[in-house]
């Protein structure tokens, strides 16, 4: 005879849980490398289309469901690493993102 009492098994009557969207206040921080054929491109875009290879379609931690980035909150200056020729940039953006409210 199986104990169902120490199994969580979700009830088929309930709607599931609905997903909230991130709030948009949230920053995270993040060092990315711009490639040198990535030159000619405006900064901003630049790191848009990196950050958005690196977190779209991705579950983050603590966040959830990030679909894009929606914008570039702040951006430093880029620097040349000794040996690469890519400009590394440290900057903060923020996330379109879904949570579960019940996690």
């Amino acid at each position: 005879m199986f104990v169902l009492s120490i199994l969580k098994v979700p009830n088929p009557n309930l709607p599931p849980a609905p997903l909230t969207l991130y709030p948009l206040t949230q920053r995270h921080q993040d060092t990315l490398a711009i490639h040198p054929s990535h030159f000619g491109a405006p900064v901003h875009q630049a790191l848009t289309a990196e950050l958005n290879k690196k977190y779209a379609n991705r579950v983050l931690h603590d966040v959830g469901l990030c679909i894009c980035v929606f914008d570039l909150a702040e951006v430093g200056e880029g620097r040349v690493r000794y040996g690469d020729g890519c400009l590394w940039y440290k900057g903060a953006f923020v996330p379109f993102a879904f949570t579960d409210d019940n996690a």
